[in-house]
């Protein structure tokens, strides 16, 4: 199951993992990708999210216009905002009664095999009692400085975990712009070579860091797992969407 040709009937996929970034999290956004990802839901498809926003959420809480500095400072923030971001979900998911279960992780709960295997085990149980996941770098207690690139990669890496089909980046960025080239969003990608890599920028917002950067990163580590891609800003959810995708390995996943 590791390839767009394990799509489901209509397009869709049987387990999806979608990140969004902190830019996409406007209440009105948020309520949009419910109401998507429970019509989902009823076609059959699992879903997981990635999301980011809690040092987001919690500088526009006290008043901060620029992203912290010093990590306590991010983690402190972090720590304010982490509990309004599931407010968020929990509101936009009400109308549908969809429960939420909220899901904080650090690097070394993904990189640690018994520990990667009790995520896998609860993030298993979970959708079998019907929640949906709201996955996040457990920043708070990071001791590090935040290692996942805007959730980025720690999208990928949950994908690879739960062995999705397929993972949707959702960003402000509609897909991979050929900048050097056409200036057109590239359509697909087979193989994410040097030339690839060169199109991929960074990001200058004060809320969120890592940009097309971490985006093609991510899009490495889960292909490589079996797992396609999609960079869009479309909420679609399916293979419908418009953006840039990237084909899983062949043969990764069984």
């Amino acid at each position: 199951m590791s390839s767009a040709s394990h799509k489901r009937s209509g397009g869709s996929f049987k387990r999806i993992v979608v990140k969004l970034g902190t830019e996409q999290l406007s209440q009105p956004r948020i309520d949009a990708v419910c109401t998507r990802v429970a019509e989902l839901r009823l076609q059959g498809t699992e879903v997981f999210i990635v999301s980011s926003g809690a040092i987001g959420f919690g500088m526009k809480a006290i008043g901060l216009t620029q992203r912290p500095k010093e990590l306590k400072k991010k983690q402190a923030c972090a720590a304010i905002g982490q509990s309004l971001l599931m407010k968020s979900w929990q509101e936009g998911f009400a109308p549908h009664e969809v429960t939420v279960a909220q899901v904080l992780l650090t690097h070394d709960d993904l990189r640690v095999s018994e520990r990667s295997l009790a995520v896998q085990e609860t993030l298993r149980q979970l959708v079998a009692y019907g929640a949906v996941p709201v996955i996040n770098e457990n920043d708070t207690v990071s001791t590090a400085e935040i290692q996942f690139g805007d959730n980025d990669t720690l999208a990928a890496m949950v994908a690879s975990l739960v062995k999705a089909e397929h993972l949707f980046i959702v960003s402000t960025a509609p897909g991979l712009i050929d900048m050097a080239g056409s200036g057109k969003i590239v359509a697909r990608v087979d193989a994410i070579t040097p030339e690839i890599e060169a199109m991929a920028k960074g990001t200058t917002s004060e809320t969120a860091v890592g940009g097309m950067i971490s985006k093609i990163g991510a899009a490495r580590i889960a292909t490589g797992a079996g797992t396609s891609v999609t960079i869009t800003s479309s909420i679609a959810l399916d293979a419908s969407c418009t953006g840039t995708f990237f084909s899983a390995k062949k043969g990764a996943l069984d």
